[in-house]
Protein backbone atom coordinates (compact mmCIF):
# COMPACT_ATOMS: atom_id res chain seq x y z
CA UNK A 1 0.00 0.00 0.00
CA UNK A 2 2.55 2.51 0.90
CA UNK A 3 4.42 1.77 -2.69
CA UNK A 4 0.99 2.39 -3.92
CA UNK A 5 0.77 5.42 -2.21
CA UNK A 6 4.27 6.73 -3.73
CA UNK A 7 2.88 5.68 -6.90
CA UNK A 8 0.01 7.90 -6.90
CA UNK A 9 2.49 11.18 -5.26
CA UNK A 10 4.60 10.32 -7.88
CA UNK A 11 2.09 10.50 -11.03
CA UNK A 12 0.27 13.82 -9.18
CA UNK A 13 3.49 15.47 -9.46
CA UNK A 14 3.95 14.33 -13.09
CA UNK A 15 0.49 15.41 -13.77
CA UNK A 16 1.00 18.79 -11.81
CA UNK A 17 4.28 19.03 -13.77
CA UNK A 18 2.93 18.52 -16.83
CA UNK A 19 -0.15 20.96 -16.62
CA UNK A 20 1.62 24.09 -15.43
CA UNK A 21 3.14 26.00 -17.82
CA UNK A 22 6.34 27.77 -18.08
CA UNK A 23 5.15 30.97 -19.74
CA UNK A 24 3.30 31.94 -16.95
CA UNK A 25 -0.53 31.04 -18.35
CA UNK A 26 -1.80 28.15 -16.38
CA UNK A 27 -3.35 24.97 -16.05
CA UNK A 28 -6.38 26.03 -18.64
CA UNK A 29 -3.87 26.82 -21.23
CA UNK A 30 -2.35 23.86 -21.19
CA UNK A 31 -5.64 21.90 -21.29
CA UNK A 32 -6.22 23.86 -24.58
CA UNK A 33 -3.24 23.34 -25.80
CA UNK A 34 -3.27 19.32 -25.30
CA UNK A 35 -6.87 19.76 -27.18
CA UNK A 36 -5.42 21.67 -30.08
CA UNK A 37 -1.74 20.19 -30.99
CA UNK A 38 -0.72 17.26 -28.43
CA UNK A 39 -3.65 14.62 -27.92
CA UNK A 40 -0.98 12.07 -27.02
CA UNK A 41 0.15 13.88 -23.64
CA UNK A 42 -3.40 13.57 -23.18
CA UNK A 43 -3.71 9.97 -24.06
CA UNK A 44 -0.62 9.12 -22.51
CA UNK A 45 -1.89 11.05 -18.80
CA UNK A 46 -5.27 9.27 -18.85
CA UNK A 47 -3.14 5.76 -19.57
CA UNK A 48 -1.25 6.45 -16.88
CA UNK A 49 -4.42 6.87 -14.25
CA UNK A 50 -6.14 4.14 -15.90
CA UNK A 51 -2.94 2.17 -15.23
CA UNK A 52 -2.87 3.47 -11.41
CA UNK A 53 -6.68 3.19 -11.20
CA UNK A 54 -6.39 -0.60 -12.60
CA UNK A 55 -3.29 -0.98 -9.80
CA UNK A 56 -5.40 0.66 -6.80
CA UNK A 57 -7.77 -2.11 -7.44
CA UNK A 58 -6.01 -5.11 -7.76
CA UNK A 59 -3.81 -3.61 -4.24
CA UNK A 60 -7.55 -3.23 -2.66
CA UNK A 61 -8.67 -6.85 -3.61
CA UNK A 62 -5.16 -7.89 -2.81
CA UNK A 63 -5.74 -6.11 0.91
CA UNK A 64 -9.45 -7.61 1.54
CA UNK A 65 -7.88 -10.72 0.29
CA UNK A 66 -5.49 -10.44 3.30
CA UNK A 67 -7.98 -8.88 5.76
CA UNK A 68 -10.44 -12.02 5.45
CA UNK A 69 -8.00 -14.18 6.00
CA UNK A 70 -6.90 -12.30 9.36
CA UNK A 71 -10.30 -12.34 10.50
CA UNK A 72 -10.60 -15.99 10.06
CA UNK A 73 -7.09 -17.06 11.50
CA UNK A 74 -8.42 -14.63 14.73
CA UNK A 75 -11.73 -16.90 15.20
CA UNK A 76 -9.59 -20.01 14.68
CA UNK A 77 -7.39 -18.45 18.01
CA UNK A 78 -10.21 -17.93 19.44
CA UNK A 79 -12.16 -21.29 19.10
CA UNK A 80 -8.44 -22.81 19.74
CA UNK A 81 -8.09 -20.51 22.83
CA UNK A 82 -11.79 -21.80 24.16
CA UNK A 83 -10.94 -25.19 23.86
CA UNK A 84 -7.61 -24.66 25.53
CA UNK A 85 -9.43 -23.33 28.54
CA UNK A 86 -12.14 -26.65 28.35
CA UNK A 87 -9.10 -28.90 28.11
CA UNK A 88 -7.68 -26.96 31.37
CA UNK A 89 -10.95 -27.16 33.00
CA UNK A 90 -11.38 -30.75 32.42
CA UNK A 91 -7.94 -31.83 33.17
CA UNK A 92 -8.58 -29.99 36.57
CA UNK A 93 -11.89 -31.98 37.20
CA UNK A 94 -10.08 -34.83 36.41
CA UNK A 95 -7.37 -34.68 38.53
CA UNK A 96 -10.13 -33.69 41.20
CA UNK A 97 -11.98 -37.17 40.36
CA UNK A 98 -8.84 -39.14 41.17
CA UNK A 99 -7.56 -37.47 44.19
CA UNK A 100 -11.42 -38.41 45.59
CA UNK A 101 -10.98 -42.17 44.13
CA UNK A 102 -7.52 -42.39 45.89
CA UNK A 103 -9.37 -40.90 49.06
CA UNK A 104 -12.47 -43.58 48.81
CA UNK A 105 -10.10 -46.20 48.13
CA UNK A 106 -8.07 -45.39 51.65
CA UNK A 107 -11.11 -44.95 53.71
CA UNK A 108 -12.67 -48.23 52.22
CA UNK A 109 -9.59 -49.59 53.44
CA UNK A 110 -9.91 -48.35 56.63
CA UNK A 111 -13.36 -49.72 57.15
CA UNK A 112 -12.14 -52.79 56.25
CA UNK A 113 -9.51 -53.18 58.83
CA UNK A 114 -12.31 -51.69 61.34
CA UNK A 115 -14.66 -54.26 60.46
CA UNK A 116 -12.19 -56.88 60.96
CA UNK A 117 -10.75 -55.42 64.24
CA UNK A 118 -14.61 -55.51 65.23
CA UNK A 119 -14.91 -59.07 64.43
CA UNK A 120 -11.75 -59.89 65.96
CA UNK A 121 -13.04 -58.12 69.39
CA UNK A 122 -16.16 -60.18 69.44
CA UNK A 123 -14.58 -63.76 68.99
CA UNK A 124 -14.00 -65.60 72.16
CA UNK A 125 -10.17 -66.11 72.61
CA UNK A 126 -10.79 -69.49 74.04
CA UNK A 127 -12.80 -71.09 71.23
CA UNK A 128 -13.45 -68.43 68.67
CA UNK A 129 -16.60 -68.59 67.96
CA UNK A 130 -18.00 -65.03 67.58
CA UNK A 131 -20.17 -63.76 70.22
CA UNK A 132 -23.14 -61.84 68.56
CA UNK A 133 -24.49 -60.46 71.38
CA UNK A 134 -21.31 -58.52 72.12
CA UNK A 135 -21.39 -56.99 68.68
CA UNK A 136 -25.17 -56.21 68.66
CA UNK A 137 -24.04 -54.41 71.99
CA UNK A 138 -21.75 -52.61 70.32
CA UNK A 139 -23.67 -51.30 67.41
CA UNK A 140 -26.58 -49.77 69.72
CA UNK A 141 -24.18 -47.66 71.70
CA UNK A 142 -22.92 -46.64 68.69
CA UNK A 143 -26.50 -45.73 67.76
CA UNK A 144 -26.87 -44.39 71.07
CA UNK A 145 -23.71 -42.32 70.71
CA UNK A 146 -24.85 -40.67 67.28
CA UNK A 147 -28.75 -39.82 68.38
CA UNK A 148 -27.37 -37.99 71.51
Amino acid sequence: MEELNKEIREFQKTVDSSLSSDDGIGITANVKASEDGSGADLEAIKGMLSEVNSQLAKEEEGYLAEQKIQEQLQKELDDYEKKMSLMEAITDKTNSVQVLTRQTSELEQTLASLGEELQRRCRCQHCEAENLEVLSLLLQGDQDMEVS
